[in-house]
Parts: structure tokens; sequence; C-alpha cells
């Protein structure tokens, strides 16, 4: 097998955790055996979250007539949960925010802090 392409196709396996065929297809040709190549198996990891809402208040004193910083309150409390990435934990926290906050998502800050 040429090293060039098992490297790139190793670095590629790194990043995602498999290989699309169309992947396999463009790199190595026909007659690759796909029984080599395992899937990544992510275990699950703790993270804390909680959500904020920042809030503004217009103010026509500003000379740059723009909205002013208020106060922030907490929509979701500190929590602690398992979840396999930060990208599928950010997911599922989304569909967590109440829907009057929903419509201010330049407003709201999740924060997350992983193990």
């Amino acid at each position: 097998m040429n090293k060039g392409v098992w490297e790139q196709l190793k670095g590629h396996y790194n990043r995602v955790g498999y290989i699309p065929t169309s992947e396999l297809d463009k790199n190595l040709g026909a007659g690759w055996d796909l029984t080599r190549i395992k899937q990544k198996q992510m275990k699950k990891r703790p993270f804390q979250y909680m959500v904020l809402l920042h809030q503004y208040e217009k103010d026509d004193a500003n000379l740059k007539g723009g909205p002013v910083y208020k106060d922030s309150i907490v929509i979701i409390d500190l929590k602690t949960v398992m979840a396999k990435s930060e990208k599928e934990l950010v997911f599922k926290i989304t569909r967590e925010i109440p829907e009057e906050h929903a419509g201010e998502p330049d407003n709201v800050e999740i924060i997350i802090r992983p193990f």
C-alpha cells in the first residue's frame, strides 16, 4: 500500500472516527477490505453546564445609541450530565432553553465545563 495514501487515510480516520465509502473509493480504489477499519467507540464523559440570559436596556443617554448591559439571570441552573462530546451536549441544551428566551439567542450564553 502506498504509505502517503495510508497516512492521509489514517489522519482522516482519527479526525472523524470513520472513513466514508466515497473517501475509500477516491483514495484507494476498489478491493479495500472495510472490515479492517473499526469505528472508533466514543465513551461518555461528565460535563457540567448552566445557561445565562444577559439582559440589556436601551439607553437614550448613551452616545453610541446601542443597548447597555443591565443584568444577567440564570435560565438553567448548574447540572452535571454524561455526554460523548460538547457538540452533542450543546444540541441537547438548546432544546432545554425555554421558549420565551429562544427569540433572543444573542443574549443567551451556554457555559460548559468538561471533567
